[in-house]
């Protein structure tokens, strides 16, 4: 029997894309319940009721996110995704581009909404440390000197990376400048 859903043209493009390793069909192939893209925005899921039930509420949980936005998700060192798990009582996991959100349809509903409110205004920006305060700032090989260290600790919920000489910062625009107005403080 088959069940018609309504999910988000991102997600739907999550879903079907092709190529690579999909976490979320995966999962639905878990389930027993076969599912297929029937219109831009709009999946079908076929299969026994129990299974059709567990695929759709797999899907009512999924969320797709901007590039690079996992990692705000995440949060350094997993802070904002645990701080999200107790403050609404679901289960997150980060796969790539997608947000897999387990629980309750309230606990889903309630991390879906913040998740929602982190990747809303979500911003990338980067400092380049001076060439004579590049080891403190990012450490040997890039693996996070002092002054990275610094800045994790004082803004759990931005993210922060090297990449190529630069500390890459991404998460809520308002944060992200926050932080980097401390690193050049810093630097």
């Amino acid at each position: 029997r088959a069940h018609h859903i309504t999910i988000d043209a991102n997600l739907a493009d999550c879903l079907f894309r092709r190529g690579r390793s999909n976490p979320i069909m995966k999962i639905l192939e878990r389930t027993g319940a076969v599912v297929t893209l029937a219109a831009p925005g709009s999946a079908e899921i076929s299969g026994l009721n129990l299974d059709v039930r567990r695929a759709e509420t797999i899907l009512q949980g999924c969320l797709a996110l901007p590039e690079h936005a996992g990692q705000v998700v995440i949060g350094s060192k997993g802070a904002m995704v645990k701080s999200i798990t107790q403050e609404t009582g679901a289960r997150i996991d980060v796969r790539g581009d997608v947000a897999l959100i387990g629980g309750s349809p309230t606990h889903v509903s309630r991390a879906r909404a913040r998740v929602e409110e982190l990747i809303r205004d979500f911003r990338t920006d980067s400092v380049r440390p001076p060439i004579g305060r590049l080891r403190q700032a990012i450490g040997a090989g890039g693996v996070g000197g002092q002054t990275l260290k610094q800045a994790q600790a004082l803004f759990p919920d931005v993210a922060f990376r090297v990449e190529h000489g630069r500390i890459v910062v991404r998460g809520n625009s308002r944060r992200v400048q926050e932080a980097v107005e401390e690193l050049h403080r810093m630097l």
